[in-house]
């Protein structure tokens, strides 16, 4: 079940497993009478918020990327939930239906056969779509990086994760290459030309947005702020980070000497927010 919204938030949690500790509370941007959550044990869906969805497995689930599907896998001694559906388009611009109409939806099932799995993870899918406004440095930070940036660390802190994304065009993952792969060591799984199936222990699809250009510590379960993040845009495209130094035993300061666009854009934006 959701959250209740006037509990505090958990400052540990771990995978999917109790929804209570993985869905957000309200960040304020609540609908004045909310659907009510899922509660089915199986998939679990926060729609609460006026601009993003959040639907998540807490367990064992296989991807058919083919139809943007994610399949509920049972024990072969267990019996399988009623069959149920959820859909979620991973975009946190919910308000703006054009906006949305243009963002592939994401299917949950439960209850279903289950295609063979080509390809077995062992950790947990984050999906999210990197269409919309995609391509302004602006929205590509406030609806996508900074978005991603609070879900990973809300529902799966601390932990490694593998990207599956739809319409990761090869330009924007070239361009925010470095960053990408801070959030994931992992290759990323593009939604919509990869055919191979795929297995997680769990997923969640959606992103998590506090507002504008916000990080709110009250709603992180390790009270991250838009300083941490500048952090990790810091040691994500090698600013004042240590490298090894072959013939000395005190490792070199490398310093960038061109910072790219994106960090250049986010240091005026973070000034601003941290003033």
């Amino acid at each position: 079940m959701v959250a209740d919204t006037k509990s505090s938030v958990p400052k540990s949690t771990g995978l999917i497993a109790d929804t209570e500790s993985w869905v957000p509370k309200s960040t304020g941007h609540r609908k004045t009478d909310p659907p009510p959550p899922t509660t089915e044990k199986d998939i679990t869906c926060d729609r609460s918020h006026n601009s993003y969805d959040l639907c998540a497995i807490k367990g064992p689930t296989v991807l058919d990327p083919t139809t943007a599907t994610f399949f509920v896998v049972y024990p072969t001694s267990s019996t399988p939930e009623k069959p149920m559906e959820e859909r979620v388009r991973p975009y946190p611009r919910k308000h703006e239906n054009f906006t949305m109409s243009r963002i592939r939806e994401v299917t949950l099932v439960s209850g279903h056969p289950t295609p063979k799995c080509d390809v077995q993870h062992h950790a947990p899918a984050i999906v999210f779509s990197a269409a919309g406004y995609t391509g302004n440095v602006w929205h590509d930070f406030n609806d996508g990086l900074i978005p991603l940036y609070v879900t990973i660390n809300t529902i799966f802190p601390d932990q490694d994760v593998v990207l599956v994304i739809s319409k990761a065009r090869d330009w924007w993952v070239s361009k925010y290459r470095d960053l990408l792969h801070s959030f994931s060591k992992h290759p990323i799984i593009n939604l919509d030309n990869d055919t191979a199936t795929h297995c997680f222990p769990s997923m969640a699809a959606g992103m998590i947005s506090h507002g504008f250009m916000t990080i709110d510590p009250k709603l992180m379960p390790n009270s991250e702020t838009f300083t941490h993040f500048r952090s990790f845009l810091d040691k994500a495209y090698g600013q004042n980070h240590e490298v090894p130094n072959e013939n000395h035993n005190k490792p070199l300061v490398y310093n960038t000497p061109e910072p790219r666009r994106p960090i250049q854009f986010l240091r005026l934006v973070s000034h601003d927010l941290m003033r």
